[in-house]
């Protein structure tokens, strides 16, 4: 089967999936990329997330993910869904979970709609060797996103559509299928600066580099428990349980992007925040029952307690 036709295929199947942005391309090294990763690293930025300091020879050749790889399917499904956090959640005793968590797990909905894609791709193509990966491991997802020309890296370090801004999870297929590939398109950013303008911890530099240990995200979802939150960001948490919106929600794209039409990111039970004081008599059989199959059971119940307290502390000295 000649590529147009593939390509063809793949972008019919991917639209049926629900996938709303469809790209390709070539197989070839990221050094340049993963130089700047390590150089980040090695500046500290990372707020001490060592997972990312393994295997940056995989993330600079895929090859070594897979052998004879020719091409890298990069797909993106949205999750705005135009809902909004109440306002003075904490006032109200709420804690805001950030919307990436809302609905089901991601990497779930996203690696089982890539399953069906690669059935399909090894139907046309059966010689076909594939690998799947949804922030699963050392693939940098938005680069190849920017390769295959999904969109840009915007100043607030997350991929940035024009119609779908960058409310939008990401997961590639590594293939030794030929499949050509799109091209990359160019910034769309600007001097725009409201996402830099907006961080409250000052997270992003002037030039859009993330100091990861200055961001809500990093201590709300990464930094689990025992370390507690340093008072200089616990203070800027915007009553944030889960991750933060911030950067994203202020984005002029975001504000005007397509909708979402999938019913795996609605907020579970309508809920966009929690209880406090309900996180905080939660056990850890009501932890997993209600948190089954979502993003919140990353950061686990000791976690989820911390910030809740910290929270919970913040608006008790204002």
């Amino acid at each position: 089967m000649n590529d147009p036709i593939l390509k063809q295929e793949i972008i019919n199947k991917t639209k049926s999936l629900g996938f709303c942005l469809t790209g390709f391309a070539s197989a070839e090294p990221m050094r340049e990329e993963a130089d700047k990763l390590a150089e980040w690293i090695e500046a500290g930025k990372h707020g001490d997330m060592h997972f990312l300091q393994r295997h940056l020879d995989m993330r600079a050749d895929i090859d070594l993910l897979l052998p004879g790889a020719q091409t890298v399917i990069v797909c993106a499904m949205s999750y705005n869904t135009g809902i909004k956090h109440p306002d003075n959640a904490g006032e109200k005793g709420l804690g805001k979970i950030s919307s990436y968590a809302w609905g089901d797990d991601y990497h779930e909905v996203i690696k089982s709609k890539l399953r069906e894609l690669v059935t399909t791709l090894e139907t046309i193509e059966p010689e076909s060797k594939n690998r799947i990966f949804v922030d699963t491991g050392p693939v940098p997802e938005k680069s190849w996103a920017e390769r295959a020309g999904l969109g840009v890296r915007g100043k607030n370090t997350l991929l940035l559509n024009k119609e779908y801004g960058s409310s939008i999870f990401i997961g590639v297929i590594i293939t030794t299928a030929f499949i050509g590939p799109d091209s990359e398109v160019s910034s769309i950013c600007g001097t725009c600066t409201a996402c830099i303008d907006a961080c409250p911890t000052k997270a992003l530099d002037n030039q859009g580099i993330l100091d990861a240990g200055r961001c809500i995200s990093f201590w709300t979802i990464e930094k689990k428990e025992p370390w507690n939150i340093p008072t200089e960001i616990a203070e800027n948490m915007n009553d944030y349980l889960l991750g933060c919106d911030i950067c994203r929600n202020v984005c002029p794209y975001n504000q005007k992007a397509k909708l979402s039409d999938r019913p795996e990111f609605l907020p579970r039970n309508g809920e966009t925040c929690l209880v406090l004081d309900d996180v905080l008599e939660m056990t850890q059989e009501e932890f997993s029952k209600i948190f089954k199959n979502s993003n919140v059971k990353r950061l686990k119940l000791a976690g989820l307690n911390r910030n809740a307290k910290t929270i919970e502390k913040n608006n008790s000295e204002d």
